[in-house]
């Protein structure tokens, strides 16, 4: 059973599913950074999208997020707390622009 996830605009009346491509430009201009060719930015899509997909909430990820980023900075890995940092500034950044549209697909 496949799971699916989309992004609709807030600001969007006729509430139609965003680019993602047209996301992840967005969300690297506002972190400043310049969008890959081929990856998404901090891996947003293969991990938020995928959790997303499972019918996880904003909240949800980013107190899942913040938890990591604790448990990383008690082990030392101050690396890991700050890819969850990142990650939950992406989440704060998505739940501010974006509702989340997540749906699976039964049969053909």
């Amino acid at each position: 059973m496949p799971n699916y996830f989309a992004l609709i605009r807030k600001t969007d009346p006729k509430r139609e599913h965003a680019s993602l491509v047209k996301v992840d430009e967005e969300m690297c201009a506002h972190f400043g950074v310049a969008p890959h060719p081929k990856l998404w930015h901090a891996y947003w899509h293969d991990i938020i999208g995928f959790s997303l997909a499972c019918g996880k909430t904003f909240a949800q990820l980013i107190e899942r997020n913040e938890e990591q980023a604790r448990r990383d900075r008690a082990n030392g890995d101050e690396d890991g707390a700050k890819f969850n940092d990142h990650q939950v500034e992406i989440l704060r950044w998505l739940d501010a622009n974006f509702d989340a549209d997540a749906w699976a697909r039964i049969g053909k």
